[in-house]
């Protein structure tokens, strides 16, 4: 596989070659999991790719664990439609995790650090219906902090952080052939997944960020809908959308 091509069929084929090799596990697991694959999402940007992968992973029935950016910029968890992908997602066996952004929080205590992620792990059970026991950082190379988290398995823990038994798509490159990773002998192996990165044809980044675009017209042109005036105006949806996410 080219370690550059984010294609749904190669993504297929990771897993493929994962369930011939190893036992998946959640991170809810980690801490007493010897021996087992890990596999990880965080997901930065928005919430459709994530449902995307979450059905391909059901179709091979692999566990995993899709962390969620309380934070984000670009979508919000507690709205009434992230929240029913959300419950999507957590419906196909897999764990919904906290996906924290520290460089928002870099002059607050530790025990307000931990007050504020309490808080946010308690907003997504009130989501799921379930017990948040997973975090992973957002960027935390940034920052070059990796705090510990008593009572959560965390993704970034040494033990489970090393050259060796782990693996990113970062910035839409794997450092590595994931198929050489995937048949490492190591106990315990980690593989982080932007769902973000894949599509059908394995599309450069422009392509998503004129998908993002389009969500979001189409998110503000039906609430705009709502308001008679703007409705009156009888504007061109087709023409505003287009113009939207027009080519450059």
């Amino acid at each position: 596989m080219n370690n550059n091509n984010f294609t749904y069929k190669n993504y297929k084929s990771i897993l493929n070659e994962i369930n011939k090799l190893h036992k998946t596990y959640q991170f809810k697991d980690l801490k007493k999991v010897k021996k087992g694959f890990f596999i990880r999402h965080d997901v930065d940007f928005y919430l459709e790719p994530a449902l995307e992968m979450a059905k391909i992973e059901e179709e091979f029935n692999v566990k995993s664990t899709y962390f969620i950016l309380m934070s984000s910029n670009t979508y919000n968890p507690l709205s009434n439609h992230n929240k029913s992908i959300i419950k999507k997602i957590n419906s196909k066996n897999i764990e919904i995790g906290l996906h924290f952004d520290l460089g928002h929080y870099l002059n607050c205590s530790s025990i307000e650090i931990n007050n504020i992620i309490k808080n946010y792990s308690k907003s997504l059970e009130d989501i799921i219906s379930e017990k948040i026991c997973s975090i992973s950082l957002h960027n935390p190379s940034i920052y070059n902090k990796y705090p510990k988290f008593r009572y959560l398995s965390n993704a970034y823990d040494s033990k489970y952080f090393t050259n060796n038994n782990y693996l990113s798509d970062s910035r839409m490159n794997f450092s590595t052939n994931p198929f050489d990773f995937i048949n490492q002998k190591n106990n315990l192996l980690q593989l982080l997944i932007h769902p973000f990165h894949y599509s059908a044809k394995g599309e450069k980044y422009p392509f998503f960020l004129k998908q993002y675009y389009k969500k979001t017209f189409n998110v503000i042109h039906s609430d705009l809908l709502k308001n008679s005036e703007y409705k009156k105006r009888s504007f061109n949806y087709r023409k505003l959308s287009n113009h939207f996410c027009e080519k450059k």
